[in-house]
C-alpha cells in the first residue's frame, strides 16, 4: 500500500506539470492556405477552375471536372510545439476515360517559414511526393525506407505537342504504367498541366 505522503507528492507533481503546460501554452495564428505560393507553380491546375478541357490532334475532347476541393482556413491554435500545416486537396476526374488527377499541396509557416512546401501527385493508382529544389521539380523519396521513384522527371526547353509550341516544360514520364493509363505529362510553370499522353495519343489543354 502506497503511503499517503507519496500520493500527495504524486498529486502535487501532476498539478505542477499541468500548470507548467498551461503557462507554456502559446497562441498562434495559422493563415488560410495561400494559393499564390511558389509550390502552386507545379500544381496540375493552379487556377483551380471547375473544369479543364484537353483535345487531341483530331480535335476530340477530354474534360476534367473538379470533384474535390478542401482548403485550410484561418484559425488560431493554442500549442507548445507549434506548427501551422496549411493544406490544399484538389481532385479532377474524367469518368469517360476513367482518369483521376489529384494534388495535395502543403506548407508550414510556423516550423518552416521560408520553406516552399511540397506536393503529392496522384495519377489514378500512381502516387508520389514532390518538392521544388533550386527551381526544379524533384521527387522526394526515402531510399533507406525502400521507396522507389514513380516518375522520370526532366526539363524541356522547347517542345511541340499537337502542333503547339511550348517553352520551359517539365516532362514527367510515369515509370509504372500498369497503374495509370497516362504515360507522360507536361507541366508548365504557373500554367499547370498543358498536355498528357495516353497510348501514343497526346492531349493538349484548350
Amino acid at each position: 500500500m502506497i503511503p499517503i505522503k507519496y500520493k500527495i507528492i504524486k498529486i502535487l507533481l501532476l498539478q505542477f506539470a499541468i500548470l507548467t503546460m498551461i503557462i507554456g501554452c502559446t497562441t498562434i495564428s495559422c493563415e488560410e492556405f495561400d494559393t499564390n505560393r511558389k509550390i502552386m507553380d507545379c500544381h496540375f491546375f493552379p487556377e483551380l477552375l471547375e473544369q479543364y478541357s484537353f483535345k487531341n490532334i483530331n480535335s476530340d475532347s477530354i474534360v476534367f471536372t473538379q470533384i474535390l476541393f478542401e482548403k485550410s482556413e484561418f484559425e488560431e491554435r493554442k500549442c507548445h510545439m507549434c506548427a501551422c500545416g496549411q493544406v490544399l486537396r484538389v481532385s479532377y476526374e474524367n469518368q469517360t476515360e476513367g482518369l483521376v488527377l489529384s494534388n495535395t499541396t502543403n506548407y508550414d509557416t510556423e516550423l518552416f517559414p521560408d520553406g516552399i512546401g511540397g506536393m503529392n501527385y496522384l495519377i489514378n493508382g500512381v502516387k508520389s511526393s514532390l518538392i521544388i529544389e533550386e527551381g526544379l521539380l524533384t521527387e522526394s523519396i526515402s531510399e533507406p525506407a525502400g521507396e522507389t521513384k514513380s516518375f522520370s522527371i526532366s526539363n524541356v526547353e522547347n517542345e511541340t505537342l499537337n502542333n503547339i509550341n511550348y517553352d520551359g516544360l517539365t516532362k514527367i514520364e510515369i515509370i509504372d504504367t500498369q497503374n495509370s493509363p497516362i504515360n507522360t505529362l507536361w507541366i508548365q510553370e504557373s500554367v499547370g498541366l498543358v498536355a498528357f499522353e495516353i497510348t501514343n495519343t497526346i492531349w493538349t489543354k484548350e
